[in-house]
């Protein structure tokens, strides 16, 4: 049986301390060896006497009484041991040497033997499946493949992936690894990432006509360049970020209720970002992970089907760093000044986008210095800002009409519990909340059971009498609570 790891480690250093007593026992014997060469230079022959000659005189010495007795200074020193009368002084002290080193020698190697079988012994010594149970701190991992596979399944149908043999239905591609995949895609947001997710997934979601193209990005007239690059600036002549690269909307004509829809955190996965701008309606605005790789491509590729883009804008939540947006996030202990700095970043990411939009931000967005510095850095570069909705405590409404600065504000997430029924449940509610306020917002994440959901609902909102409209038609259009 294998020790335990505490308890090799114990050994371990009992070892390290039998080395050391070793080595003061070689330090004894070298200075008993100098001792014992300067008491042979002392003695000479006449003064050498036989053992048995000595040993009747200190039987006479004894019995002498008290001044006989042996003297204090006699005990600590060194025993003479017996040679043959007949052996020289220097036969004698060469004779006592080579005792010396065959004791010496003799310890050393019984004490490298006893060390090595040791080390042999915790190395290669096979291990106790009981001790690694004990140790509650060592990760299980799933050996059973029958396991993983039903853990899996239940996760593909939390999300809406197809399972079993309908999951392989797509073609060849299916067939592939996510490695495979990854490496086979040099387009951005390609790989593995979370959800991990392939175009299959988003089979049954039907292509949506395609809206005219949004102007093109960048106007040179309205960026400007700091030391973190290039970033949005109102132009000589008022044009702004918000007003020219927002999706035109004609006003409307008639009373009916108006929803604005934001499918948020695209740009890590490449088959749900393709799949949010190719398959829905290009009324619905689009929302890109700041972090996401080839931020670029993305706003150029929803622009021009007719998508209008915003960029996520990182804030702390109230149980950070549990929740933690990622790096560059706005936080209330920062400096204003410093949160201005990380705003900044965020806008040089790209070109193309209309406004920033708050993720998180439960705990950012209700502190009124931040928040108010937050919307006057948004506001100077003609931005507009929305707030994600995390928080009901939230004072951009109310900072951002008295600042003057464009916001607007999501009243619900759509997906919560990604369940297909409950999805549905979601728009029923905001479908009436609509028709109680005349206008709402609501924000909804890339899943494949969400998108598919959404693309369903967005065909009944005709008959309902419900316009669907892009968030920058909403600017400034709720009410201030």
């Amino acid at each position: 049986m294998k020790l335990p790891i505490k308890i090799k480690l114990d050994a371990f250093k009992g070892i390290i301390g039998k080395l050391g007593a070793v080595k003061g026992v070689f330090g004894i014997f070298g200075k008993k060896k100098k001792k014992k060469k300067t008491d042979d230079e002392d003695i000479d022959e006449d003064d050498f006497i036989p053992s048995s000659s000595r040993a009747k005189d200190d039987d006479d010495d004894i019995a002498s009484g008290p001044k006989g007795g042996i003297d204090d200074e006699d005990e600590d020193e060194e025993e003479i041991p017996d040679f043959d009368e007949e052996m020289t002084d220097e036969e004698l002290a060469e004779e006592a040497e080579k005792r010396k080193r065959l004791i010496m020698f003799g310890g050393a190697g019984a004490g490298v033997a006893a060390i090595l079988g040791i080390i042999t012994w915790l190395i290669v010594a096979p291990s106790d499946p009981a001790d690694s149970e004990a140790d509650s701190r060592i990760p299980k991992v799933v050996e059973s493949l029958e396991v993983l596979e039903a853990e899996t399944a239940v996760l593909d149908q939390a999300i809406g992936r197809p399972t079993g043999s309908s999951a392989t239905e797509g073609g060849a591609e299916q067939d592939k690894s996510l490695n495979e995949l990854a490496a086979g895609n040099a387009a951005p947001g390609s790989g593995v990432s979370f959800p991990a997710t392939t175009m299959a997934d988003f089979a049954n979601l039907a292509p949506a006509p395609k809206g005219a193209p949004l102007k093109e990005a960048p106007n040179y007239e309205m960026v400007e360049e700091i030391d973190v690059g290039m970033i949005p600036r109102i132009s000589d002549t008022g044009k702004t970020a918000f007003k020219e690269y927002s999706r035109p909307h004609d006003a409307p004509t008639s009373d009916r209720p108006r929803i604005a829809i934001i499918v948020s955190g695209l740009g890590q996965s490449r088959a749900a970002t393709e799949a949010s701008i190719n398959n829905l309606p290009p009324e619905v605005t689009l929302a890109i992970d700041s972090y996401s790789r080839g931020i670029a491509y993305w706003i150029d590729r929803a622009r021009e089907v007719g998508h209008e883009v915003l960029l996520t804008l990182p804030m702390e939540s109230a149980t950070f760093p549990f929740e933690d947006p990622g790096p560059g996030t706005l936080r209330v202990l920062d400096a204003p000044e410093e949160n201005v700095k990380q705003i900044e970043w965020i806008m040089s990411r790209a070109s193309g986008y209309f406004g920033l939009m708050g993720v998180f931000g439960s705990k950012f967005t209700t502190n009124k210095e931040q928040t108010t510095s937050m919307l006057n850095a948004i506001k100077d570069r003609g931005l507009m800002f929305v707030d994600g909705g995390y928080t009901q405590e939230t004072l951009v409404p109310r900072i951002a009409f008295k600042e003057q600065a464009t916001w607007a504000a999501v009243e619900m997430e759509i997906d919560t519990d990604l369940d297909e029924q409950k999805i549905k449940q979601q728009f029923a509610e905001l479908e009436n909340l609509a028709q109680r306020r005349s206008i709402t917002i609501a924000r909804i994440s890339p899943y494949p059971v969400s998108l598919f959901t959404l693309s369903e609902w967005i065909k009944t909102l005709g008959d309902k009498g419900i316009d669907l409209v892009p968030v920058s038609s909403l600017a400034n259009k709720q009410l201030v609570r």
